[in-house]
């Protein structure tokens, strides 16, 4: 916690040097906006993020308090396996965000442009979501011997950051017409699910129970997203199409959820990554054309 505080304080301090003319010099831009609406704006996010902190942190309270410390190693072990993912997140929300605002302030009415990169972005994540889950147990060898039965536990953690990472592109209205209070009703379903399948799934599951409620919560904070978002800015995502692709995925993650890799996982990976590409031919297309052109540049 110390470590976590400072590297905070440190960060902080060092983007207050580098951005010191916003922050410490008046001018004209910064005077003639409107403090009320910043305030307006900027506090949902406060209240919001409270509750996400509570969210993401319910499967770990409930593990502690329903089981005991084996479980509670196991479920960090698994968790430790989707790090890269989040990493990917991380670094497409860091792209996207400004890349967003950009387009709509440059064209609002130019809703092509969220909705193919909302494809372009599903696409990826499911097939890697498909890829991993599908290659659970050659993958779950980087923790060591110790750590084998978080081979069941992980599949549903998947969900984790893929949802998130595509919901990032389907909750893009909520922010450019500054509804953001929606964002803390977001956060408080995904929350109370969370919560209430936590408390009915790991007593009788361990992690795994806590796993398959987070997975499943977090495609709920997807649908939340995604519907408070176009009720103020309508954007056609195909989600037909993506919730099929899930329901696929989520039958895959609950064989593997019990067992190793075999024949039927085999073949219910295949089936999903069939159906994916199938339902995404046209992202399939897509890349294959720009893969061909680079080449050609080349």
């Amino acid at each position: 916690m110390l470590a976590t505080v400072l590297s905070q304080v440190i960060l902080t301090l060092i983007t207050l040097f580098i951005e010191k003319d916003v922050w410490f010099k008046k001018s004209i831009a910064t005077n003639s906006i409107n403090k009320n609406k910043l305030i307006k704006y900027g506090a949902p996010f406060i209240f919001s993020q409270t509750v996400t902190s509570l969210f993401q942190s319910i499967d770990k309270i409930c593990i502690d308090s329903f089981t005991n410390s084996t479980q509670v190693g196991l479920y960090s072990g698994a968790t430790l396996l989707i790090v890269p993912l989040t990493l990917i997140q991380g670094t497409f929300n860091t792209f996207w965000t400004p890349v967003s605002y950009e387009k709509y302030n440059k064209n609002p009415h130019n809703k092509d442009f969220f909705s193919n990169m909302n494809k372009v972005v599903s696409f990826s994540m499911l097939v890697i979501s498909i890829l991993i889950i599908a290659f659970k147990d050659f993958i779950i060898l980087f923790l060591g011997k110790d750590y084998k039965d978080a081979v069941f536990i992980f599949p549903f953690l998947v969900f984790m950051p893929i949802m998130n990472c595509i919901s990032e592109t389907t909750v893009v209205g909520i922010n450019f017409k500054k509804k953001t209070k929606n964002h803390i009703y977001i956060s408080l379903v995904a929350a109370i699910s969370n919560t209430i399948g936590n408390i009915i799934l790991v007593p009788i599951y361990g992690a795994k129970g806590a796993a398959i409620s987070t997975g499943l919560s977090y495609i709920i904070f997807f649908i939340a997203r995604t519907y408070f978002s176009n009720k103020y800015y309508k954007v056609n995502y195909h989600l037909k199409r993506f919730f099929i692709s899930i329901v696929s995925i989520y039958i895959l993650a609950i064989y593997s959820s019990f067992y190793k890799f075999n024949i039927t996982i085999a073949i219910l990976s295949l089936i999903s990554l069939s159906i994916v590409t199938i339902l995404y031919k046209d992202v399939v297309y897509f890349l294959i054309k720009n893969i061909k052109n680079i080449k050609i540049k080349k």
